[in-house]
């Protein structure tokens, strides 16, 4: 697109679409920055085994519970003992996808948009790790 010739405009009007100009380019530069920091994102996983091995999860980048493998040694603990098992693991998992997220996002160049997103993220997770701290109620099948 060819630049448009301001010569015969008044300095002030000038001076105007210089800056309206640069606002639009900086605008446009946070806009790029996280659309490169939400899909630096999609792909990432939290995942976290329990020490032994018993348990693997997987949890998407929105958090999301996407896959859980549990071994026959994990299954051989019972059910309480395997239930606070699944929630520290999933905790885990949570805590890994949080570091995840902040490396990937990190990779795009950070900034503003990085900061933002993170936290955003980090917002969205806080609910879920929180109610993983709490130890889980007494279960009435074990």
């Amino acid at each position: 697109m060819p630049t448009p010739d301001f010569s015969g405009t008044p300095l002030d009007v000038q001076e105007r679409i210089a800056l309206r100009e640069a606002q639009y380019a900086a605008a446009a530069n946070r806009g790029a920055a996280f659309m490169a920091a939400q899909t630096a994102m999609a792909t990432v996983e939290g995942v976290a085994s329990s020490f032994n091995g018993e348990v693997k999860v997987v949890v998407s980048s929105r958090g999301l519970l996407v896959d859980v493998q549990i071994s026959s040694r994990g299954l051989a603990l019972g059910p309480r003992a395997l239930s606070r098992l699944l929630t520290t693991t999933i905790r885990e998992a949570l805590l890994d996808l949080q570091n995840s997220l902040a490396e990937a996002v990190g990779a795009v160049g950070g900034g503003i948009a990085a900061e933002t997103v993170i936290a955003e993220v980090n917002a969205g997770l806080a609910s879920p790790l929180s109610a993983l701290e709490d130890p889980p109620p007494p279960s009435r099948f074990s």
